[in-house]
């Protein structure tokens, strides 16, 4: 009987034991998330594609704009294809499609050429890159001269395949 006291006891230690290590992991997975920590716009894949507010357009301020993206599979579709130099966007590239793509501005007729600038010290690319199918990315990027570029996906074949839109930036 006193074999029996002991091994309940025990088997009663270790199931807790696993019942609060077991619990402990999905707490701090979703506040180590990079992407629930990181994200400073709605995901298009869960908003809505909507026109931009004329306000929008009318001077730039001081905090970024927002601007939804979907990447699907060969086809770019932004919330908006007017841009102001000047003003900071965060584009928030949601991937609809099956397949991995990538999210690139770069000049209007240009083959996988996207800018590099100096931020703070560190080159950034004006590039999203690896962006899985039901993922969210974000690029932050401000233009800095008026006329015409594209957002385009450079993953082999989708460029050729019409992964690409004409936007134009104004003063």
């Amino acid at each position: 009987m006193r074999r029996f006291g002991i091994q309940f006891v025990v088997l009663a230690v270790v199931l807790a034991c696993l019942g609060a290590l077991g619990s402990a992991p999905l707490a701090e997975a979703d506040e180590a998330t990079p992407a629930a920590t990181e994200a400073r716009c709605p995901s298009p894949l869960a908003t809505p594609t909507a026109s931009p507010a004329a306000s929008a357009m009318a001077t730039p301020s001081a905090e970024p704009v927002c601007v939804g993206v979907i990447v699907d599979d060969f086809v770019v579709r932004p919330q908006r294809t007017t841009f102001r130099v000047g003003e900071t966007y965060i584009f928030a590239v949601g991937n609809e499609g099956a397949a991995v793509h990538e999210f690139v501005i770069e000049p209007a007729g240009a083959d996988d050429a996207p800018f590099q600038v100096e931020v703070n010290g560190k080159e950034q690319e004006s590039e999203v890159e690896d962006i899985a199918p039901g993922e969210t990315a974000e690029l932050e990027w401000t233009f800095t001269e008026p006329g015409h570029y594209q957002f385009a996906c450079h993953v082999p074949g989708h460029y050729e395949a019409g992964m690409v839109i004409e936007v134009d930036v104004t003063e």
